[in-house]
């Protein structure tokens, strides 16, 4: 896992920035690393076997059935979740004037 050089002493949306861009870095490794043992075959680690297992997966295509029956016909089945999303944007540096 990659060493963070900031301070633990950070404001918790400082640390979730942090955070996400380390879980980013390691599903990256992960993505990469599980590419590696799909084409090589090689499943077999010092510690640790892999399984390779194929499914499928069935899903309803909200947009046909609309299409087919009509957004009124489904709307009865349609279920509603409420929820929150935290969004992080980095802050903008500030302007420094050199000629005041």
């Amino acid at each position: 896992m990659p060493k963070s050089t900031k301070s633990q002493n950070r404001h918790p949306v400082d640390r979730l920035a942090d955070v996400r861009e380390q879980i980013k870095v390691l599903e990256s490794e992960e993505k990469a690393l599980r590419e590696k043992i799909m084409m090589s075959g090689d499943t077999v680690g010092d510690d640790n076997v892999a399984q390779l297992k194929d499914g499928v997966r069935k899903t309803l295509d909200r947009a046909a059935l609309e299409a087919h029956y009509g957004k009124d016909a489904i709307a009865p089945f349609m279920k509603e979740t409420a929820y929150t999303t935290l969004y992080l944007f980095r802050k903008a540096e500030p302007k420094v004037d050199i000629f005041s």
